[in-house]
């Protein structure tokens, strides 16, 4: 899924729900970019994360600029581990998972938990189906 062309729907749901100035940064690796912002983070995997900019308080959302089916089905069965496999199966679809992906990271801003069931429960609580496929079809 080529999370760059749904961008503006992303960001229209931190505008909703997130903490005032939040913003997303779309990234080839969350591993990576973790690395450089001096950050510890094993998974080379990881889909997003949720963090505070250290120099000035600010929080972010950073985010794969694309995500594999793969990584997809990785995150569902993190959150089935977690006992959520009742409602996962509407994650099957790219853009409910991309919707419940970025609430959930919201969820830990806003929470200001690093609890992963609290934040999978809230974001499950919030779910819109707002984000749509573009023109150009990104999915």
């Amino acid at each position: 899924m080529d999370v760059q062309l749904l961008q503006p729907q992303i960001e229209e749901i931190v505008r909703e729900f997130a903490p005032p100035q939040c913003q997303v940064l779309l990234v080839d690796s969350v591993q990576a970019w973790a690395k450089a912002a001096d950050i510890n983070e094993a998974d080379p995997f990881r889909a997003a994360m949720a963090v505070t900019r250290r120099h000035d308080g600010a929080p972010s959302i950073v985010m794969l600029k694309e995500i594999s089916p793969d990584i997809q089905q990785s995150v569902i069965g993190a959150l089935e581990f977690r006992g959520f496999g009742d409602e996962t199966p509407q994650l099957d679809d790219p853009l409910v998972f991309l919707e419940h992906l970025t609430l959930h990271e919201i969820a830990h801003l806003v929470l200001d938990t690093d609890s992963e069931p609290a934040c999978d429960r809230w974001a499950f609580d919030r779910l819109t189906r707002r984000i749509r496929a573009t023109r150009d079809g990104a999915v």
